[in-house]
């Protein structure tokens, strides 16, 4: 089973990448969100779906914009459980070998996000790429206990030994021609969305702004992961009011492939994840 698909934006090719084996059937437990257990059974249960089976995908974009290739995620690289770790053997499939990307944007320092852009041995696996991030996540190098290490850890561990590499742009910074961050904070202090434009079509890859549809159904719903859990509604949102009116496609990292889908306004105001095949 192949573990990519390909669309276009526009005139730009692009392909969702999975940095996994296959989908990891988690409990929805695991992300220990801010909603009460009987709210969460009702959810699934309305839905027939199995709360303890959620499919949990990891989609990087690969998209090639004339001779340049440009990658969003790096996969979780050595730090993979043994079903993630493979976006390169992925790539590699479609006959992208790492010295072939010229621009890798990482949404956010977690290690399923930036664990890819070093190996084992600590040396860049996509060495002529430069890394570019929203420039508040510069701030994650600062934090400290009482904030759970495991929200910083990543920041600290691959920012430095990224070195001259990174590249840390505004909201709304060109990264390419036709391809801008769009900054949605919360989950980190400086995750952001990608936003591709191509002859009047947009795609908007938006990392772990959510993970699920139940957090577009219920933007509230932060998980354990989310670092600024006040902010992380609101960016939340901004970003499903725009898609919503606009009509751009959606490219998050945790559903399973094809990945793609629209956030759409409900008859009762609220928002919802509608999925294209």
């Amino acid at each position: 089973m192949s573990r990519f698909v390909e669309f276009q934006v526009g005139a730009i090719p692009c392909w969702a990448v999975s940095d996994a084996g296959a989908p990891e059937p988690m409990h929805v437990d695991d992300w220990k969100l801010t909603a009460e257990p009987d709210e969460l059974q009702s959810w699934f249960d309305a839905r027939g779906e199995d709360l303890g089976a959620i499919p949990l995908e990891w989609i990087c974009l690969l998209a090639r914009l004339g001779d340049k290739y440009l990658l969003v995620e790096a996969g979780s690289g050595p730090k993979g459980n043994g079903n993630t770790g493979c976006l390169v053997a992925h790539l590699r499939e479609l006959g992208i070998t790492p010295d072939r990307i010229d621009t890798l944007v990482v949404t956010h320092t977690h290690y399923d996000h930036i664990g890819g852009t070093l190996d084992a041995e600590g040396q860049p696996v996509f060495p002529n790429a430069r890394v570019v991030l929203y420039e508040g996540e510069r701030e994650q190098l600062a934090l400290t206990a009482p904030v759970s290490y495991v929200l910083y850890e990543a920041a600290q561990d691959y920012l430095p030994k990224l070195g001259d590499a990174v590249q840390y742009l505004p909201d709304g910074g060109e990264v390419l021609p036709g391809v801008r961050l769009m900054a949605c904070p919360g989950h980190t202090i400086g995750h952001t969305g990608v936003l591709l434009r191509s002859q009047g079509q947009r795609l908007l890859f938006t990392g772990d702004l959510f993970y699920h549809a139940l957090q577009v159904e219920h933007p509230g719903w932060n998980s354990q992961y989310d670092l600024c859990p006040d902010q992380t509604p609101h960016s939340r949102v901004k970003v499903y009011q725009w898609a919503a009116h606009e009509g751009v496609t959606v490219l998050p990292a945790h559903v399973p492939l094809p990945g793609l889908g629209r956030i759409v306004l409900r008859a009762d105001g609220g928002y919802g994840w509608e999925p294209l095949t």
